[in-house]
């Protein structure tokens, strides 16, 4: 099995509330903030671009790691420079 991960933390959450609410509605407070951890896994099942947060563990899967650094790009805003082999894997 091969791991990469990158070196920086993403946040997620703490934002404030921007839809629509009824005349005379309490605004809600914001959204906890929360860190999210990310790493690309390949194994035999194929490359998996895993989603770590407090919340519980996300994966999605891709049939190549150049579809996963993609996948990364695309919803987290990482750059496929920033990903690392990690030691051991």
């Amino acid at each position: 099995m091969k791991q990469w991960q990158i070196d920086r933390t993403l946040t997620g959450g703490g934002r404030q509330h921007e839809g629509w609410l009824p005349l005379g509605a309490t605004k809600p407070p914001p959204m906890p903030g929360y860190t999210i951890t990310l790493l690309i896994e390949e194994n035999d099942s194929g490359v998996f671009l895993l989603v770590k947060t407090p919340h519980g563990t996300f994966d999605h899967w891709h049939r190549t790691f150049p579809e996963a650094v993609k996948a990364a790009e695309t919803m987290f805003n990482v750059a496929p420079e920033e990903w690392r082999s990690v030691e051991g894997s």
